[in-house]
């Protein structure tokens, strides 16, 4: 069985150059330190985190770019369009959804392709 060691980098900063040739070996730009470096200056309302994945003999075989967004759901999510048809496994639950908020675990129902929140 296979071993893999991970490392949780809070910035871009922290990530030594020679990770990204090994991830990175066609140097595309979208995936170069400078490149997620001026992302990640130019969007401080998100907040980033990479998390390097390393074989056994600490070559990286991958590096993953985790973006936390906060978002307040209490105008956003109340009676907006959802695109399309309810998927068939949410029929099964009743069309309900459970999504995080800032005040925790909330309920929500697809009903005539909007997302309304269950009251209690």
């Amino acid at each position: 069985m296979s071993s893999f060691i991970t490392t949780l980098y809070p910035s871009i900063e922290l990530i030594d150059s020679a990770i990204f040739e090994e991830v990175n070996p066609d140097k595309s730009v979208y995936f170069s330190k400078p490149f997620l470096k001026a992302f990640e200056l130019s969007n401080p309302q998100i907040e980033f985190k990479y998390i390097s994945i390393s074989d056994i003999e600490k070559n990286t075989v991958a590096l993953a770019l985790v973006q936390v967004i906060n978002l307040s759901v209490d105008g956003t999510l109340k009676n907006i369009k959802v695109d399309g048809e309810a998927e068939p496994y949410l029929e099964i639950m009743n069309n309900t959804m459970y999504i995080e908020t800032e005040e925790g675990t909330e309920q929500v129902q697809l009903i005539d392709g909007e997302l309304h929140f269950v009251e209690y």
